[in-house]
């Protein structure tokens, strides 16, 4: 039996499936999400030091020296030496969660990444929380947000995971406080939002969710939840002003606006490159299938709205791209297809729900209808809440940026319209098979990358050290770490002059700012190291092809795919300064 609708006054929210499930079901539930929640993390527990871990890991150090100053340690990320504060974006607390953990005695990298993996079990556990209530799929709906390749990718020691388990978590403990009408839950519920947003700023939006969703449905004891995770969201600010002049959300804002400036064609291609995320992290053709193949005015429009899409995400590629190759306007096709009939099934099922609505009077007669008002509202407020700060007014649109829509999309497909409107089970299955086999090979590709930078910097540094100079090296992201764990020096064009002799190393696949030509003027290249990749599996960084799973900058249009032509995976160029 599927979930009783409620009443559109939110007072009562649990289903009457949810709240007919044996206790041993249930048990077998959270057993199996947690399980699933372990395996992703854990499996990955080895994975080097990647992409922004380097800084996380700098604060989290300066955090254990001095506690009132996180952002005061001098750090090259940008290629040149300055105080972190000038680059952090992004409050320090989960650089807290380390510190705390490094305090403790557990310095490995290892250990690290298994402290963190109660993150990813944490989110397991609340989304299948607030998913129960929604729909009947709650652990399919659950697995397909822990199987993603955006999460199954993402364990590193960033924030994205652990913000959106607090944020998710806050959701769940607060809908559990209004069922009980309980302000001590609620507080909880407050808090956990409060430490979301001091992970990262986007989690404000579960604040938001409790406070629009308490004064929506007049439930003023349930305010205590907004008003504690805002509080403590400007608890941070103050300790930031008091420490540094200025709140860091208006430091960050002010230094990502001078960085990259916005105008009306970055807005589309923002929207354009969000929704292809939004495709590339779960298998919705697999689970919508059923209504893109069925013979209705309905199922045409969705499929041609889709299609529109597709053809804009390849023009804008082609716009914002010097040279595209075929293999990057398939990926772009098909991810972009995929992510705009997500949301335009979504968007026309809310169309057909009011529809039913306003032609029955008494909804709650029906035993398998339609969701609540109320649930579907803190999933629209949600859903376009992390869309907008996270993929629209960041300093770029980056596929972890959408990992919060991935879930609400998720929730909203499981749980709107009638039964018969709903994905079949084959469809589910498919889905969900479709969606785990994409996240292993994706975070297996991933982690092989990772590990190319642990392996080969001490090989270089052994094989290429001058007799006589320094060897430096270019470029950040994790490789960074290794590199100068491995003994070379890193090049700062403020502070270093190179003397014949010198050997500088640059990898061509981590990012460098600034112009290498200049950087490089006087040097020769005298040798290059090629790291071959796995044929069979899928990329998350190949300039050429024009992915990186971890941002939509120069060279990395596609979260993950194949690439174009068998080059390496990486190739370090070695050079020497002649004077």
């Amino acid at each position: 039996m599927g979930p009783q609708t409620v009443a559109d006054d939110g007072r009562a929210v649990f289903t009457a499936a949810a709240a007919a499930v044996p206790k041993r079901a249930l048990v077998r539930d959270v057993a199996l999400v947690s399980v699933a929640g372990a395996i992703a993390a854990a499996a990955f527990a080895s994975k080097a030091v990647h992409v922004d871990d380097p800084l996380y890991l700098s604060i989290a150090h300066q955090i254990v020296t001095d506690p009132i100053l996180p952002f005061s340690a001098p750090i090259n990320w940008q290629q040149i030496t300055e105080p972190t504060w000038n680059v952090m974006l992004s409050p320090p607390g989960y650089s807290y969660w380390l510190a705390t953990w490094m305090a403790l005695g557990l310095t490995s990298h290892l250990g690290l990444h298994l402290v963190g993996a109660a993150w990813t079990i944490v989110l397991a556990l609340a989304t299948y929380t607030w998913a129960r209530r929604l729909g009947s799929w709650p652990v399919g709906a659950t697995l397909l947000v822990v199987a993603s390749p955006f999460i199954v990718a993402g364990q590193n020691l960033m924030l994205d995971v652990p913000m959106l388990a607090l944020a998710t978590s806050a959701i769940a403990v607060y809908l559990s406080a209004c069922d009980r009408n309980s302000q001590g839950l609620a507080l909880l519920a407050g808090v956990l939002a409060g430490l979301a947003v001091n992970v990262k700023y986007s989690g404000i939006v579960a604040v938001a969710v409790m406070a629009i969703d308490s004064i929506a449905w007049r439930r003023r004891r349930m305010l205590i939840a907004g008003a504690t995770g805002l509080m403590l969201f400007l608890a941070g600010q103050a300790a930031s002003t008091v420490v540094y002049g200025t709140p860091q959300v208006l430091h960050a804002r002010d230094w990502m606006g001078s960085q990259w400036p916005s105008h009306w064609s970055d807005v589309l291609h923002r929207l354009s490159s969000s929704i292809l995320y939004l495709g590339a992290g779960v298998a919705w053709l697999a689970l919508l299938c059923g209504p893109v193949v069925q013979r209705s005015r309905m199922a045409g429009i969705r499929i041609g709205v889709a299609l529109a899409g597709a053809t804009a995400a390849i023009v804008d590629l082609r716009h914002v791209e010097t040279h595209v190759d075929t293999t990057a306007l398939v990926h772009a096709a098909v991810f972009a297809f995929s992510g705009w009939l997500a949301v335009v099934w979504v968007a026309t099922e809310l169309i057909r729900v009011r529809t039913i609505r306003e032609a029955r009077q008494d909804t709650a007669a029906e035993p398998d209808a339609l969701m609540s008002t109320r649930d579907v509202a803190m999933l629209i407020v949600w859903t376009v809440g992390f869309w907008y700060l996270g993929a629209m007014s960041g300093p770029f649109v980056a596929p972890r940026s959408v990992v919060p829509c991935l879930l609400s999309l998720g929730l909203l497909v499981q749980g709107l319209g009638t039964r018969t409107a709903r994905p079949g089970c084959v469809a589910r299955g498919a889905a969900l098979a479709l969606t785990v086999a994409v996240g292993l090979a994706v975070g297996v590709a991933d982690l092989e990358w990772a590990n190319v930078y642990r392996e080969w910097a001490p090989r270089l540094v052994a094989k290429y050290r001058p007799a006589r100079g320094t060897m430096y090296f270019l470029g950040h992201w994790g490789w960074q770490h290794y590199a100068g764990a491995a003994g070379m020096a890193q090049f700062d064009p403020l502070l270093t002059r190179l003397i014949p002799g010198d050997v500088l190393v640059f990898p061509r696949n981590v990012d460098y700012p600034l112009p290498i030509a200049d950087i490089l003027r006087g040097c020769r290249l005298v040798a290059s190291e090629r790291v071959a990749a796995s044929r069979w599996l899928p990329r998350t960084r190949d300039p050429v092809g024009l992915i990186f799973l971890y941002g939509d900058t120069r060279g990395g249009r596609m979260p993950w795919g194949w690439s174009p032509r068998s080059g390496p995976l990486e190739e370090f160029l070695i050079f020497r300064f002649d004077g």
